[in-house]
């Protein structure tokens, strides 16, 4: 959308070697200095999504790659 009253949605994703890794870092002293600002600014939903290994995302690269366009 290129023009509105109002901006209503916005994404941001941050990439963690495992949900071990993110856990620490949500409870950090550093992230709650964010979070102080971050729930001043509006409203906010948090997921922490497993996600599939490298490996496993070139094999399906690949995969799709044979279907053709």
């Amino acid at each position: 959308m290129l023009e509105c009253e109002k901006e209503t949605v916005r994404l941001a994703v941050i990439e963690f070697p495992s949900m071990d890794g993110a856990k620490p870092f949500y409870r950090s002293e550093e992230h709650q200095v964010v979070e102080c600002l971050r729930e001043r600014a509006g409203q906010v939903q948090l997921y922490a999504i497993d996600g599939a290994a490298n490996e496993d995302w070139s094999s399906a690269l690949k995969a799709s790659k044979s279907l053709g366009p």
